[in-house]
């Protein structure tokens, strides 16, 4: 919901700066689930970082090859 926030904030505002200030916090909130994660990894699902992984990997590669693009 925070995410959400930050994108009205940049596009309803165009205010940037404020936007990432937002996007922090998203990330910040997520410490707690990290920290279990960490503690206690066998009531994670496997299968979710996997996907995780192979959506991470698409993206990244999408984006390289836009950057690339002549």
């Amino acid at each position: 919901m925070i995410a959400v926030a930050a994108l009205v904030v940049w596009v309803g505002f165009d205010a940037a700066p404020t936007a990432v200030i937002f996007a922090v916090g998203a990330d910040a909130a997520a410490l707690p689930t990290i920290r279990k994660a960490w503690h206690d990894p066998d009531s994670e699902n496997l299968l979710f970082y996997v996907l995780v992984g192979i959506v991470f990997t698409r993206r990244r590669s999408a984006l390289v090859r836009a950057h690339h693009r002549p």
